[in-house]
């Protein structure tokens, strides 16, 4: 099953006393960055995310970045408003991946290629 993208408050991630604190370093919540303003985009293992549910940590589950908001909405018109929503998170979701990708590269080399 894949994972849980979700978004949450960035004072939730930023602070040492949210809940997020203890979450956010387990291995089946990966924090993937700041997106979109005061929030976080997170992804959550879906067999954790009951227990984030029933400890109350702050997240919206609804969070969906490829569907406008009603000013974009107003703006563009439906349709092209999807289309840049989609288009602006597919690009985001490959710089994030190319960063990660580009780290665990980096650091499989180097520790590779000191010699001992």
């Amino acid at each position: 099953m894949p994972w849980e993208l979700v978004s949450v408050p960035a004072s939730e991630i930023e602070s040492d006393t949210s809940q997020w604190s203890q979450e956010r370093s387990k291995p089946e919540v990966r924090i993937i960055g700041k997106y979109g303003g005061n929030d976080y985009e997170v992804v959550i293992d879906p067999s954790y995310l009951l227990g984030l549910k029933f400890r109350q940590c702050q997240m919206n589950l609804d969070y969906n970045p490829t569907q406008p908001g009603e000013r974009r909405k107003a703006i563009y018109g439906t349709y092209n408003a999807t289309r840049k929503a989609r288009d602006q998170w597919l690009q985001h979701a490959a710089n994030v991946l190319h960063e990660e990708l580009a780290r665990a590269i980096l650091s499989h080399d180097i520790s590779v290629c000191i010699p001992s």
